[in-house]
């Protein structure tokens, strides 16, 4: 059976109403402004507890997001996050 209609056209229709360069270049700023900010403070300074923390975070790290996408949409939905962005 041969389709109708072109498939690529729900792409196409994809790319044209949703704003994806948009929310791309949102998150690659938020991700790099904040993964130089804490490269810079284990990297360079010297505080307590510093070792502890850097633990800590590479733990999470460790972690897969399967594991934490659940609890993570529970913790958004109780804040009133989900299904809203700002522009």
């Amino acid at each position: 059976m041969v389709p109708q209609s072109d498939p690529l056209g729900n792409y196409t229709e994809f790319f044209a109403e949703v704003p994806v360069l948009l929310y791309t270049r949102k998150t690659l700023i938020g991700t790099v402004f904040s993964a130089s900010l804490a490269g810079y403070s284990f990297a360079r300074l010297r505080f307590r507890g510093r070792d502890l923390v850097f633990s800590v975070l590479l733990a999470m790290v460790m972690v897969p997001f399967a594991a934490t996408m659940i609890p993570l949409y529970v913790m958004f939905s109780k804040l009133g996050w989900v299904a809203t962005f700002c522009r």
